[in-house]
């Protein structure tokens, strides 16, 4: 609270997490992120890769969230050490509560997915990393994460939510229900 009585602290951002950004298939999900800032939620794309679609739809460039890769250039085996330690040395019960959901998340290896368990759980570690950063730096403060599609990003969420504690929720689509496996389906909604 300032001295004026005004709360200067910045509205809640939401972290979007995708597993690929920006997509033409995806339409919806491009609709859906410019419908929320429309309406004022402060959003951070966080996609595990970078489509490099050679076309977009033209209103990608309308979106004022900025996109950020959790599996782009720059990543060296001492950022991927570091982001691990940091995470179990600041806070270790979260970080062996996300190493243990990644265990037992043997669903997670079956059915439609691009990445295993544990690589998931590295990206989880990176977003982790990505949010702290982004509210010690532009003062923002993650107040939800949400993954669409049932697969790898929402496995991502549920994993960075153990890291962080920040609640998720996900987007299931058709694909999603036919080819997750319903176990890890239950799981990820609980």
């Amino acid at each position: 609270m300032a001295a004026d009585g005004t709360d200067h602290q910045s509205p809640p951002a939401v972290a979007y997490i995708l597993r690929s950004y920006p997509r033409l298939s995806q339409t919806f999900v491009l609709n859906e992120i410019r419908a929320l800032e429309r309406l004022g939620v402060s959003l951070r794309v966080f996609a595990i890769t970078d489509p490099r679609e050679p076309v977009t739809q033209p209103e990608v460039a309308e979106v004022r969230a900025p996109a950020h890769y959790l599996d782009g250039p720059g990543r060296t085996w001492w950022s991927t050490v570091s982001a691990h330690l940091s995470a179990g040395i600041g806070s270790p019960r979260r970080y062996v509560s996300a190493w243990l959901d990644a265990v037992r998340a043997k669903g997670s290896d079956t059915g439609y997915r691009v990445a295993s368990r544990y690589r998931c759980l590295h990206y989880a570690v990176t977003l982790a990393a990505a949010l702290k950063r982004q509210q010690r730096s532009g003062g923002l403060r993650f107040a939800h994460l949400h993954a669409h599609f049932a697969h790898d990003p929402t496995l991502v969420a549920r994993l960075t939510h153990r890291l962080t504690g920040i609640p998720f929720s996900f987007t299931a689509h058709a694909r999603d229900l036919y080819q997750v496996p319903e176990a890890e389906l239950r799981a990820r909604a609980e």
